[in-house]
């Protein structure tokens, strides 16, 4: 699982999606989980 905090995430959205691709995404909001993203596709 990758983890990113929503700043990182809004700097580089790209590298979050590209960790998506093989694995899950967490994204955290401080140091609490915000949101997990998995790909569906």
């Amino acid at each position: 699982m990758y983890a990113t905090h929503v700043r990182d995430l809004k700097k580089n959205p790209s590298m979050a999606l590209r960790q998506a691709r093989d694995e899950p995404v967490l994204i955290l909001k401080g140091n609490e989980p915000d949101e997990d993203r998995t790909n569906t596709a």
